[in-house]
């Protein structure tokens, strides 16, 4: 909530949780307590009516300079809940609202929920109570409604009816639902701003002496089991008394400061407006003095991210003791292991810490960069924590220099959160070479045809220069691959070479080697293995003809022999011919093999049979190649007369 400047009453007989002694239950939330009352009594007292806000005070027409803090202000945490990382609604009570508060109070939302300013509540975070971080929010977007009541101004609209009209609209679907966190705690407050010449009663009334200048509070009745959290801001301009009693800067420089002195307010006291006794839900307040931003009521200050630069309220700090506009903040814890080797990748763990008591920031969402002092450093990618992530994530990074290094996570936003690891890089070891296909496999190939070449890449990502003492092919087809390379005795850091390797096939069938580069570095020697198959240079198809019974005399149907050239240049056919025991028997009836023959072609032999006695008949067809391998081919050749 926030406050003005008035003195309190300290009397033991009464306590006002907004600014006032308690003569209007209207503008003020009371706590009777007596004076002998320890806290658990205090805790304990029998409920009272709660008002329903607590309220930016509107100071005296033209007074433009914030008075002094209250003196000795602390606020003490109650038990009740925080926001841990607050989504911000923007809500235009219909279309007249100011046209500057509608075009930028979004970039204003979006801005300072991110930012080094909204950093520093993580001072209040709960390690007892509710138990929640609080982390950054973000803003959801703005949305103009029609509403039932006080649709056209001049009209008067009570809190009641505020409250009313802004879960009838969250209800009919006209503005987003409210979002919790993961232990069911509300996240999600409507600021909802109104157009000129609507005045808004409770709390001295809107923009009036004694009355306020903005207000937030937490609906009595619910939505979804949950008291919905809001903020109330009458227009500011010249029609307005808010228009010179609430801040000495510009209409809109005025409108954000006590919209951020609202959003703060409710991020560290959701549910002020509720609380009935010094306990829950009552979150961090100071008896004397107020809420967070009561205690530096009126004193501005700015916040630039990203270019952009906007009018804040100073928020009270119980570790400095101030009002600041950058106060505490997250730190990283960064741990690593103590030692580790060049090029040999390890787990880094970063966790966000609160500012006080040192515990996990379970809900803090920024962004983690990471450097190093180590140049050669593989490090992870810029990392943005989600609250799923509960404020710590494990990565793999490697060092490649010997020494002494740091590794180094730093937020992207506000550079103060960062923390480090240092790691001792041992001794000058040098990491594995990485290399790069870790097989070759080559297509089938004819019997003494060398295949294309094929590469291996070896890349020097070790931490220091690479000594190469041999590359060498060894297993059981050795012979038959063979290699040519671009590596020199040394490969310097970040630098890579090839090893280029060509089969030539020696067998018909499946061959095999492998080829081992020995040298220096941690995984030595680096062996790749190599896979081929031979075949047959020329083959014939069938393989064998077998002819029917045929008369004496008489000619056979043809049968067809196929040849065809697996070789990658032309074959030259040099003779077609018949030999055995009755060549005789069998002849040429037709042929498409020329002289010679295509890389990759084929042709066919048409062969017919004219038995010259009874009984059983045999030849052997003959084509006679260039082949180096297998000419001629044979195609044996049977029948019987009859």
């Amino acid at each position: 909530m926030a406050q003005s400047q008035n003195s309190r009453q300290q009397a033991s007989l009464s306590f006002s949780l907004n600014h006032n002694p308690c003569t209007s239950m209207l503008m003020a939330v009371c706590l009777v307590i007596t004076g002998a009352a320890s806290a658990q009594d205090q805790a304990t007292q029998s409920p009272k009516a709660a008002g329903p806000v607590h309220i930016v005070r509107m100071t005296v027409p033209g007074m433009k300079n914030a008075a002094p803090p209250p003196a000795t202000p602390h606020l003490n945490y109650y038990g009740g809940p925080v926001v841990s990382n607050i989504q911000i609604v923007a809500v235009f009570w219909g279309s007249s609202v100011d046209a500057t508060v509608q075009g930028q109070i979004g970039g204003f939302y979006q801005t300072v929920t991110a930012s080094p300013y909204y950093d520093l509540v993580s001072e209040y975070s709960t390690n007892t109570g509710s138990n929640q971080s609080i982390g950054r929010g973000s803003y959801v977007g703005s949305f103009t409604i029609t509403p039932s009541v006080c649709a056209t101004a001049p009209c008067t609209v009570s809190d009641s009816q505020i409250q009313t009209e802004l879960l009838s609209q969250i209800t009919a679907g006209h503005l987003p639902t409210p979002t919790a966190d993961s232990q069911g705690n509300e996240n999600t407050e409507y600021m909802i701003y109104f157009p000129p010449l609507v005045t808004i009663t409770g709390n001295g009334g809107s923009c009036v002496a004694g009355g306020f200048c903005a207000y937030h509070g937490a609906t009595s009745n619910t939505f979804d089991s949950r008291n919905i959290a809001y903020g109330v801001f009458p227009d500011f301009g010249p029609t307005s008394g808010c228009h010179t009693g609430c801040g000495g800067s510009t209409q809109f420089n005025n409108m954000t400061s006590v919209s951020s002195h609202e959003m703060v307010e409710t991020a560290t006291d959701i549910q002020v407006s509720l609380a009935q006794v010094f306990g829950p839900p009552l979150a961090w307040y100071d008896p004397n003095n107020g809420e967070i931003g009561d205690i530096c009521n009126a004193q501005q200050g700015t916040v630039t991210v990203g270019g952009s630069t906007y009018t804040i309220q100073k928020q009270w700090s119980n570790a400095a003791n101030a009002c600041v506009a950058l106060g505490l903040h997250p730190s990283f814890t960064v741990s690593a292991p103590a030692s580790a080797t060049a090029g040999t990748s390890f787990s880094l763990t970063v966790t966000a810490k609160n500012p006080v008591g040192g515990t996990t920031d379970k809900s803090f969402v920024g962004t983690a960069h990471f450097t190093s002092s180590d140049s050669q450093a593989m490090l992870p990618a810029d990392f943005t924590f989600s609250p799923a992530d509960q404020g710590t994530q494990t990565f793999s990074a490697t060092l490649k220099t010997s020494g002494s290094q740091t590794i180094m996570a730093t937020e992207t936003i506000n550079g103060a959160i960062t923390g480090n690891a240092a790691i001792t890089v041992g001794g000058g070891g040098i990491g594995p070479l990485t290399f790069t296909p870790t097989s070759l496999t080559f297509v089938k190939e004819a019997l003494g045809v060398t295949s294309a070449a094929k590469k291996v890449t070896l890349t020097n990502n070790a931490g220091a220069t690479v000594n190469f003492s041999s590359i060498a092919i060894s297993g059981n087809n050795a012979g038959d691959f063979s290699k040519t390379t671009t590596c020199g005795a040394t490969l310097a850091i970040g630098k890579s070479c090839t090893v280029s390797v060509k089969f030539t096939a020696g067998l018909i069938g499946a061959e095999s080697a492998n080829l081992a580069v020995t040298d220096n570095a941690s995984n030595s020697p680096q062996v790749i293995s190599l896979s081929g198959t031979g075949g047959p240079q020329v083959t014939v198809s069938p393989t064998s003809e077998k002819f029917l019974a045929t008369a004496v005399g008489t000619t056979s149907t043809a049968k067809t022999v196929t040849v065809k050239n697996h070789l990658k240049t032309t074959l030259t056919i040099s003779g077609i011919s018949f030999t055995g025991t009755n060549p005789g028997d069998f002849a040429e009836s037709a042929t498409t093999c020329g002289g010679t023959l295509a890389a990759g072609a084929a042709c066919t032999v048409s062969v017919t049979f004219t038995p010259t006695a009874t009984g059983a008949r045999s030849a052997v067809l003959n084509i006679s190649d260039s082949a180096t391998v297998g000419s001629p081919q044979t195609v044996p050749l049977s029948g019987s007369g009859k």
